[in-house]
């Protein structure tokens, strides 16, 4: 259905196309944007800023497609099915490769969402312990797997590496039965885990943390429009906002999560909460001089090094023009001209919010 609905909107002519040109009554702007999963506590700065306004204060209503993967996503804006969607950065690496009209703009998540963890009170310090042991992964092909394989041949060990399935009883049990002396998994995993009773120590490398999640792409030929250079910076900047209100009020955000998405807020306390405080963590950059959202070149270099590492890429992709292309840079330009006022203002919003009820 999301193929079919994109397809169809590919069709007529390129001013119907664009997705600035798409507006709604009362000079507010529909912009079709494609997620690589659905929306969800995840997307933290997204609920926030819907929920806050903040998108129809830059003149902006966001029409939201949750799609097949970052695969998909990347395949549908390359294609001029859509101008706008958030997919993960080793997603858009790879695309980038194969068609060097892709541009990213922007993160969600500016932190590694994968990571390496051991029992806590484990003998094993660091990933160069685990030489002779046995590494558990969600399955062959899952997201944390290129990592793994980098991080492994990087510091040349020797581990067996163990599909123990999607989180539940049994990787439960795997972990503490001893079957596996380590989890790599994603920060859906390690929340679900911790939440089972389990103590963790994350011994992932630290160059890898600024390895980024899911990122704004967009494409050279649809960035050369400035109307659609406009919404991607308006866009970015309503994000950045609801990034910044989460930050300064993690409660506020949890409260506005669980109100917006009542499902995913079953167990609050043991769940929820500390999964936000987990996904606030990673929307804020590892260099502390960027804002959130904002590309830090560090953790692209990384990625790509990452999946050429671990043989995802056959080929060196060097990321400089994906990232900081003429047209990506009139963008960022805009969004982040007045990051201080945009900070200052979602701090007012998060300390005078009241939880409804």
């Amino acid at each position: 259905m999301v193929l079919a609905s994109l397809a169809l909107s590919a069709c007529g002519g390129d001013d119907d196309d664009d997705a600035s040109s798409q507006s709604a009554s009362g000079g507010t702007q529909e912009v079709e944007v494609l997620l690589s999963f659905p929306r969800g506590n995840a997307w933290l700065p997204l609920l926030v800023a819907e929920d806050q306004g903040y998108f129809e204060d830059e003149g902006l209503r966001l029409k939201i497609q949750e799609t097949e993967g970052s695969g998909f996503v990347t395949q549908q804006i390359i294609a001029g099915n859509a101008d706008f969607g958030w997919a993960g950065a080793p997603s858009d690496v790879i695309a980038y490769g194969k068609d060097p009209s892709l541009r990213a703009l922007a993160c969600n998540h500016e932190k590694n969402i994968f990571s390496i963890n051991v029992p806590a009170g484990s003998d094993i310090q660091s990933v160069a312990d685990l030489d002779g042991r046995k590494l558990g992964i969600t399955a062959k092909g899952g997201g944390e797997e290129p990592m793994v394989n980098s991080v492994l041949a990087e510091n040349d060990l020797d581990v067996e590496v163990i599909p123990v399935g999607e989180v539940g009883p049994a990787v439960i049990k795997a972990i503490k039965d001893g079957t596996v002396d380590a989890f790599a998994g994603g920060i859906t995993d390690i929340t679900t885990l911790e939440a089972s009773g389990i103590d963790f120590t994350d011994i992932t490398p630290e160059q890898y943390d600024p390895m980024p999640g899911d990122c704004l792409v967009s494409t050279q030929k649809s960035l050369e429009d400035e109307g659609n250079q406009d919404v991607a910076a308006k866009m970015i900047r309503a994000w950045m906002k609801g990034a910044f209100f989460a930050i300064a009020s993690p409660d506020a955000a949890v409260d506005i999560a669980c109100r917006t998405l009542p499902e995913e807020c079953q167990d609050r306390e043991g769940f929820t909460a500390p999964f936000a405080k987990k996904i606030i963590d990673i929307i804020q950059p590892v260099d502390s001089s960027l804002p959130p959202t904002a590309l830090d070149p560090a953790g692209w270099e990384q990625t790509a090094k990452v999946l050429l590492t671990s043989g995802a890429l056959e080929n060196e992709v060097d990321v400089d023009t994906l990232i900081a292309s003429p047209e990506g840079k009139a963008v960022t330009d805009k969004a982040y001209a007045d990051v201080d006022a945009v900070k200052a203002a979602a701090e007012d919003d998060a300390a005078a919010y009241q939880p409804e009820g």
